[in-house]
């Protein structure tokens, strides 16, 4: 986030040392959503996509329209 604002960063090389005692409490379930937390949190990437999905859809949706109603200007199309 600081990168968002402008300031300047830096990094730090730290080495982390194994586990003393026990094992995580995190499994693969709660790591999934916590990957999806921090995309979400951090990135404009899935709303770009959701927006491109939505263009895509409402111009295929478009096309087929034209395409209908051209077929029943045509008389291909018969409505009773």
């Amino acid at each position: 986030m600081i990168n968002f604002v402008g300031f300047k960063s830096t990094s730090i090389p730290i080495e982390h040392s194994e586990r003393s005692e026990g094992s995580s409490s995190y499994n693969f379930k709660n790591l999934i959503k916590l990957a999806i937390d921090i995309v979400l949190a951090n990135s404009d990437k899935p709303m770009k996509l959701t927006i491109k999905a939505g263009l895509i859809i409402s111009a295929s949706s478009l096309v087929v329209g034209i395409y209908t109603v051209i077929k029943f200007i045509n008389g291909d199309i018969i409505v009773e």
